[in-house]
């Protein structure tokens, strides 16, 4: 009976299947993961368009006006003295309503968060390094193991089966960083060559 996870003794593990090549593996999962390139400039154009958009306000005020007033007077007219009372009633609305833009074109030479756009570059490009040390180091693994797989010396088939199932173990963690595109450039492939007669 063959232990789980291994092959007949006589029978040696499959080969391994091809690999794309390295720069595209770190290319797709650089973008996936938002690292690539394209964020640093877009982020840095982004910081600068910001220094043309206008601070806006806009403002309502009103203007409530009243003035009741009350004057009293004496005439004598005709030969009799009259009371005279004067009541004056004023009322005024004023109303008004503004926007205001306010430009800072001293931002556009230097922004004030450019600082820390300076900082968050930084991160990012720290990021991409380990990102991009992870996935040569899982690369070149595998294809280490792949030379000693198809080496001339003959190997014991318990190793063997180790190593090939590290090797798949390496491909998962490569192909999960690019989100599958290994998979799918694998079927790809196998799609385009033609069936042997």
């Amino acid at each position: 009976r063959v232990p789980s996870g291994s092959f007949p003794r006589a029978a040696m593990p499959p080969a391994l299947r091809e690999d794309p090549p390295l720069l595209e593996i770190r290319r797709r999962a650089l973008r996936r993961n938002g690292l690539s390139v394209s964020r640093a400039d877009s982020m840095r154009k982004g910081l600068a368009r910001q220094a043309y958009w206008p601070e806006i306000a806009f403002r309502v005020g009103a203007d409530i006006d009243r003035d009741r007033a009350r004057d009293a007077d004496e005439a004598f007219v005709s030969g009799e003295k009259r009371f005279l009372l004067d009541r004056s009633r004023d009322e005024g609305l004023h109303l008004e309503a503004g926007i205001e833009f306010e430009w800072d074109l001293g931002e556009v030479a230097f922004p004030d968060d450019s600082v820390d756009l300076s900082r968050e570059l930084r991160q990012v490009v720290s990021l991409r390094d380990d990102v991009a040390d992870e996935i040569n180091q899982l690369y070149f693994e595998r294809q280490r193991i792949r030379t000693r797989l198809t080496s001339s010396d003959s190997q014991a088939n318990e190793e063997a089966t180790a190593l090939y199932w590290r090797a798949r173990e390496i491909d998962a963690g490569l192909d999960a960083w690019t989100g599958g595109w290994i998979a799918e450039w694998r079927r790809s492939r196998e799609t385009q060559v033609p069936a042997k007669r």
